[in-house]
Formats: structure tokens, sequence, C-alpha cells
């Protein structure tokens, strides 16, 4: 990543704050998003992944850390962040999104409640589950 990348990712949070991206109108031309998810496009990747669970909390991690993605029939998949933390994204048709977290584009991940995903299209998640090895509160 080069200072110029440094500066539109600056600019970009500015004009449009992750946690607000899920309630924007219109994404920009490097941004869209979906009902479950958001990407970046314009050869960008982006330096972390959001996980945003009902309750209103999120957990960050960043691509670096990010060590495999197995797949179950694009119904689930698995993220290894370490040997011991992992997320696991429940839902359906989840290849897209498997393939663009592969590709680091990334954002933000949501889901929907299950009674009102059933007749969505595309990728869709219904249940995040965050294992994490070792919490630091302070």
């Amino acid at each position: 990543m080069n200072a110029d990348n440094l500066s539109n990712w600056a600019d970009l949070a500015r004009a449009r704050p992750l946690t607000s991206m899920a309630a924007a109108e219109e994404p920009s031309e490097d941004v869209a998003a979906s009902k479950c998810f958001a990407t970046v496009w314009g050869g960008r990747a982006a330096p972390m992944v959001e996980f945003r669970l009902p309750d209103g909390t999120t957990e960050a991690f960043g691509y670096s850390w990010l060590r495999r993605v197995a797949s179950d029939a694009a119904r689930r998949l698995v993220l290894y962040f370490s040997p011991t933390d992992r997320v696991i994204l429940e839902g359906h048709d989840l290849g897209k999104l498997r393939s663009l977290l592969a590709l680091q584009r990334v954002l933000w991940v949501d889901s929907l409640d299950p009674l009102h995903a059933e007749n969505e299209a595309g990728p869709i998640v219904t249940r995040i589950t965050i294992e994490l090895s070792d919490r630091h509160h302070g």
C-alpha cells in the first residue's frame, strides 16, 4: 500500500464511515453494498473486515491475520484468523462472498434474520459466530 492508497482510504473513511455504509442509499463507485456485506473495488484491498452482530457489537479483523477460508457447499464459511480464532458465517449462496473475502474486498459483513432471508437472492448471511481464544478487555 503506498501513500496514495492511504490517502484514498482516509478520504473514503471520512466521506462514508464503515458504520454508515449499510444505510447509504447510493454507494460510491469504489464501494458496493449488498444486504449482507459491502465490497471495495477499483483494484483496492480492504485492510480489515468488520463483522456486525445482531446485538449491535462489532468485531473487526485485519486481513493480514486471515490464514484460511473453509467452505461447506456454499452454506457455511469458516474464516481462520489465527490458529485458535475463527469466524463462522452461515447462510446461502456464499460462494461469491468466499471469493471476495479471499481477494480482501469485503469491508463489512452483517446477517439477515433467517425469516426474512429465505426468499432473498445472492449471497445471504443468516448467522455470524465469532470464536476467540482470548479476549483482552481494558
